[in-house]
């Protein structure tokens, strides 16, 4: 399972340069690659989901500030939800 710590470290190293670009932007990395920019955290989401399979990409919000722990929580959940999948019938 990635724990997707290179994306979050390529988010982190870039963080500057990224917020002079896309400040207020929904950034979907993958590696140290931005993927694409969005609006909103569920349109990263979504379009991004369209070509990398779920729990191998980062949905981060570009803001500035070194207070940025609460990256990925689109990603989180994905991580979690392909490694406990919901199956028919459980609770």
């Amino acid at each position: 399972m990635a724990t997707l710590e290179k994306e979050f470290n390529f988010y982190k190293t870039h963080q500057d340069k990224l917020v002079q670009k896309y400040d207020g932007k929904f950034l979907a990395i993958v590696g140290d690659k931005v993927v694409g920019v969005y609006d909103s955290e569920l349109a990263a989401y979504t379009a991004t989901k369209k070509k990398h399979a779920a729990g191998t990409f980062l949905i981060q919000h570009c803001t500035p500030g070194k207070d940025c722990a609460c990256a990925g929580s689109w990603a989180s959940i994905i991580t979690a939800t392909r490694a406990f999948p919901s199956r028919p019938g459980r609770s």
